[in-house]
């Protein structure tokens, strides 16, 4: 059946109803006032006063909580200072940092309509510490309020400074009708009262505001002759745990702790530590870490700095967090266990401070014993452990191995033929193998070259310590343990040539469909050559030369890039394929000078090449930069012994402090097998071998090569 629409006169009689049902409501809500207000029951009047006594409260509390959202570069927990010019709005600025101040409640500032009470009086307020101007620092959930409040007849305190709440930040005042002696005439200003209203005419404490100290007020009664003031509080709890409710609020704690991490990491040592009244160190005062922080992490951290200690044990790697060697530690404290702000006599003591575990590895004396492990020592702020510790590693000592990484490298590989790849990695069994011994007749010569890159980058720091084993099972003519810049080289989508190359210089030819690039400078090589080239030729387009080996068949040696360096004799400008021969580079801090024969970054150690042989390799390179001066310095020293010289036995030990010097077991094998030490400039002003990538790269002929590498570990210094 179709409907029709209701007639007008019946719309216009449901619209006039409605009207009637409003004015009836808000006739009924006035009479309630009206009645509240004149009713004989001192309990029914004190309803509409902690009514808008509760409005006033969670205004506050939503100021607090929000502050910083409307004040650009501040931090939560802010209240605003009292109207003391019965305006409704906050004053600018109200006494001095840290004393307590009352005034009228500055209900504009809040958002809030003009809050009365049953006497139809507007609502004071008290506040000190916690007010936003002059702000008093630090400000955090460790932060006392200044007010106690004591009951009617003063026998029970509710709230003071120290309790598990910590007293109460702020306090609200219903002041009810006007008792004798109280004198409150009429003035201009939006609240009843004069323009600069008198305290001591609305509130019944005689209390003595302005000061630093504890202030006792007293909850009054309705209806009393002497107190009728009504009183409800925040404390430091209600304001923090508002606040952590925020869904920013452990982002805001993490950008602060990664903000500080990344200036100490920064800095050329660690800084001492500032002493701490609980036994243990704080951060530097003097320390400046406008660099890593914005305005807003800045003072973020001056409101939250006595909840962050720290840790430096003044060597790399004295200390272990979740695993990670490392010279320091940075370390937020977290909330009191008990929540509420921590009283005088816990801020003393770390106990309040710390888990129990991480006081432990602080106070150790020893690396060993140094350890921060989960779940004492959490990685980020969690709010739901806001008890716990957020330990961060300073310093850290990178460390990569083949029984970890291995299986994330990326292995530049040819196929001479099917099951015959130049390059194999077993990250089971942490070893990897270069070349191969079954090369097919014809094979492309361009095939014959592989390399193995591990995929994290790394920040090369003040040094590097690496061991390694090999063994040569089918001699060709070597590989080389390298170190490439990261920014230069992007990806590990790079290799160089086969043969006398090494797989380390040279441009590859790589297979129809394959991209691969040369390895870019600035780089340095250690070198396993097994076979001699002679007959350093730049204007002979044949890639077969471009080598001048010295004068003995296998060598050792350190190598860098030397093909900025033109062949003005012949009148040949820089081949970008010939960049690993001895004896060439300008020497300057944009090409280092290859070693040659005869100096001591080249060495022939017997048993380098031996057939069947374990050779054990350690490599030492401590690297000083300068920004200053746009370059660093590196002292390179390498220890190459085979397993079977027992009295010279490379050991894994101390990788990660190059403070403590290497050495092997005894005097006469003490002495670096080689060493150099050069200079590398900036690259298009930016900083040389800043972050960088590590690899083995082979090459090889026609005969074939096979070379087994195991027990590899590398550790870099902060």
């Amino acid at each position: 059946m179709a409907r029709h629409p209701a007639p007008a006169c019946r719309q216009r009689g449901a619209a006039l109803l409605a009207f009637f049902l409003i004015v009836f409501v808000l006739g009924a809500y006035g009479l309630y006032r009206h009645l509240t207000a004149v009713s004989s029951n001192p309990q029914v009047r004190a309803e509409a006063s902690m009514a808008a006594l509760a409005q006033a409260r969670e205004a506050l509390l939503g100021f607090a909580a929000t502050y910083d959202q409307r004040n650009n570069g501040q931090v939560f927990g802010q209240l605003p200072c009292p109207d003391t010019n019965n305006d409704g709005e906050a004053e600018a600025s109200c006494g001095t940092a840290g004393t307590t101040v009352v005034g009228l409640l500055p209900w504009k500032t809040l958002g809030l309509p003009m809050l009365q009470d049953e006497g139809g009086e507007c609502l004071w307020y008290a506040v000190g510490r916690f007010k936003n101007s002059p702000k008093s620092t630090p400000l955090n959930w460790d932060s006392q309020g200044q007010f106690a409040v004591r009951s009617s007849d003063g026998s029970q305190i509710l709230t003071e400074p120290e309790n598990p709440e910590g007293g109460a930040v702020a306090v609200l005042f219903a002041p009810g009708i006007a008792l004798g002696g109280q004198n409150r005439s009429g003035g201009s200003g939006a609240c009843p009262g004069g323009d600069s209203p008198n305290a001591a005419n609305y509130l019944d404490g005689n209390y003595s505001f302005g000061g630093g100290a504890s202030l006792s007020l007293t909850q009054g009664t309705p209806g009393s002759t002497s107190n009728n003031d009504l009183l409800l509080w925040l404390s430091p709890r209600d304001i923090f745990q508002r606040i952590k409710q925020r869904s920013d609020f452990p982002s805001r704690i993490d950008t602060l702790m990664a903000g500080l991490k990344s200036a100490l990491d920064a800095a050329p040592s660690l800084p001492t530590g500032d002493a701490s009244s609980d036994g243990l160190q704080r951060l530097p005062a003097a320390f400046d870490f406008s660099a890593s922080l914005g305005s807003g992490d800045e003072e973020f951290r001056r409101h939250w700095d006595n909840q962050l200690r720290y840790l430096n044990c003044g060597s790399d790697g004295c200390l272990t967090v979740r695993g990670k060697p490392c010279r320091g530690a940075l370390i937020f404290t977290g909330e009191r266990a008990a929540t509420g702000p921590r009283t005088a006599a816990e801020s003393a003591s770390a106990t309040s401070f710390l888990a129990a575990a991480n006081i432990a590895a602080a106070t150790a004396t020893d690396a060993a014993a140094r350890q921060f492990p989960l779940p004492q020592a959490l990685a980020a702020y969690d709010k739901s452990q806001a008890a716990g510790d957020v330990v961060l590693c300073l310093k850290e000592s990178v460390t990569l191995n083949f029984s970890n990484d291995l299986g994330a490298a990326t292995a530049i590989r040819n196929e001479l033929a099917s099951g015959n790849p130049t390059l194999a990695v077993d990250s089971g069994a942490g070893t990897a193998t270069l070349g191969t011994s079954d090369v097919p007749i014809g094979s492309p010569p361009n095939l014959r070259y592989g390399c193995l890159w591990f995929n994290q980058v790394v920040r090369f720091g003040s040094g590097l310590r690496a061991f390694f084993e090999y063994r040569v099972q089918d001699r060709g003519d070597g590989f080389t343990f390298t170190i490439a810049d990261a920014e230069r080289n992007p990806d590990a989508s790079m290799c160089g040539a086969p043969d006398q190359h090494l797989g380390y210089s040279g441009e590859p030819t790589p297979p129809a469909g394959v991209t691969l690039r040369p390895i870019a400078p600035p780089k340095l090589g250690l070198e396993f050559d097994f076979v001699q080239n002679l007959g350093y030729n730049e204007s002979n387009s044949n890639h077969a030369y471009g080598r001048q080996d010295p004068l003995t068949i296998r060598h050792l040696a350190f190598t860098y890039w030397g093909y900025r360096e033109n062949n003005w004799w012949a009148g040949v400008a820089a081949p970008l394929w010939d960049d690993n021969v001895h004896g060439f580079g300008s020497g300057s801090g944009d090409s280092p000078r290859n070693p040659a024969s005869l100096t001591s970054g080249l060495a022939t150690p017997g048993g380098l090449a031996t057939l069947g042989q374990l050779v054990r390799i350690r490599l030492e390179i401590s690297r000083n930069y300068d920004s200053g001066a746009g370059a660093g310095t590196y002292d390179l020293k390498a220890w190459a012994f085979p397993a079977s010289n027992s009295l010279c036995f490379v050991e894994d030990v101390a990788m990660a402090d190059l403070s403590t010097t290497f050495a092997p077991n005894t005097a006469a094998c003490s002495p670096p097998t080689i060493r150099d030490t050069i200079s590398i400039s900036d690259f298009s002003g930016s900083e040389s071998l800043r972050n960088v990538r590590l690899g083995f790269t082979t090459g090889f002929g026609s005969g074939g090569q096979l070379i087994l590498l195991q027990n590899f570990k590398a550790q870099f210094i902060p």
